[in-house]
């Protein structure tokens, strides 16, 4: 059978797997990163999760219909309660809500210290889980942004021992310069390498914010004058990651 066609973003988050590692895929849907993973000889044992029955019976199929059922371990439960303490060096969590992925990563956060890499595709509140990966004394190794059929999507590579990447940036600190607050929010690795998506992504953003800032300059509201204060803050942000983009580019 055919090697199995994933999307861009999938396809991303699956090529960042260290090669040779044992994976957990969490949320796995209808397997087919799993699949990927093996025939691409990127691992040669993968366990495949999923919360819903649904997602489990058809990546069921889909893992007998190529053959991959001894070296795919399909087990069906709530996100990291489905894998022991060691099982997996790389562990996926991909297309789920920032605040989701947050909890998933507490709620089992034993068995996610255990593995080696963690590799996170947040839909949402991509800083917030930038944060609770420092929090945790993890490290952001890399990242990868991208768009597929439209949408901007960002991808974290994590390594749960100290590495030397320093993205050592606290939410706590009171200080924090208009660069450091880019880092948090848009990514320190994709700002310092230049990131071309990224770049894109926050010229569009700056330009969309410019809009609103000229429709609320007159306005005497104290809800628009807040929004108003609020954009202006957000541009600093904006303007300085985009200075150091542009430096590497």
């Amino acid at each position: 059978m055919k090697n199995i066609d994933l999307s861009i973003r999938m396809k991303a988050v699956a090529d960042m797997t260290v090669t040779g590692h044992t994976v957990a895929d969490i949320g796995c849907d209808h397997a087919f990163v799993p699949i990927y993973l093996i025939k691409n000889k990127i691992s040669s044992h993968v366990i495949a999760s999923d919360v819903r029955s649904g997602p489990c019976d058809i990546a069921r199929r889909n893992i007998d219909a190529y053959g991959l059922s001894d070296v795919i371990d399909l087990r069906l439960g709530d996100g990291l309660d489905t894998i022991e303490e060691g099982e997996a060096d790389t562990i996926i969590i991909a297309g789920m809500g920032g605040m989701l992925i947050n909890s998933i990563l507490d709620k089992g956060y034993k068995v996610a210290a255990s593995a080696k890499q963690l590799i996170l595709q947040p839909q949402s509140d991509i800083d917030k889980v930038r944060n609770h990966i420092l929090d945790k004394g993890w490290t952001i190794v890399s990242e990868d942004m991208l768009v597929d059929m439209g949408k901007y999507y960002t991808i974290l590579n994590i390594a749960t021992n100290p590495v030397e990447f320093d993205y050592k940036v606290r939410r706590a600190d009171e200080n924090l310069t208009d660069l450091k607050k880019a880092y948090l929010k848009y990514g320190r690795y994709l700002i310092e390498h230049g990131n071309p998506v990224l770049k894109e992504y926050l010229l569009g953003k700056r330009a969309a914010n410019q809009k609103l800032i000229l429709s609320l300059h007159h306005s005497d509201s104290e809800k628009s004058r807040l929004r108003y204060e609020e954009l202006l803050s957000e541009q600093k942000v904006i303007d300085a990651a985009l200075e150091l983009i542009t430096s590497h580019t």
